[in-house]
């Protein structure tokens, strides 16, 4: 078997250069062929994914602002339901003053009829 180094001479017909720049442009093609497919399908995937995340985002927004106007509803009510109870709470306060003054003005009499008692 002969020597192959760096200085080894290869002499080759026009044919088969031909031949041999055609099958490494058919091979380049074919990768290239088969790589950018993959990217393709990979891009439209990733396409897909964010058009759905985007979707979901609006979806979450919109239902953001219509949660938002409910709470506001409710903090409404609860805030009406506070300022009747406060009022009421004032009148009660109201009402056990003047229970208190009348136990007190009872306590005051029974006070007296005791010592009047005792007295007599």
């Amino acid at each position: 078997m002969p020597e192959i180094n760096s200085g080894t001479v290869i002499t080759m017909t026009l044919k088969q250069l031909l031949a041999a720049a055609t099958l490494l442009v058919g091979s380049l093609w074919a990768i290239l062929a088969f790589t950018m497919g993959n990217i393709r399908d990979d891009v439209s995937d990733i396409r897909v994914a964010v058009t759905a995340n985007q979707d979901r985002n609006a979806d979450t927004q919109q239902y953001a602002t219509s949660t938002d106007g409910e709470l506001r509803k409710e903090i409404a009510a609860l805030t009406a339901e506070l300022r009747t109870t406060n009022a009421g709470l004032i009148n009660l306060t109201s009402s056990v003053g003047g229970l208190d003054k009348s136990i007190r003005a009872v306590d005051e009499r029974l006070t007296k009829s005791v010592e009047w008692q005792v007295a007599f």
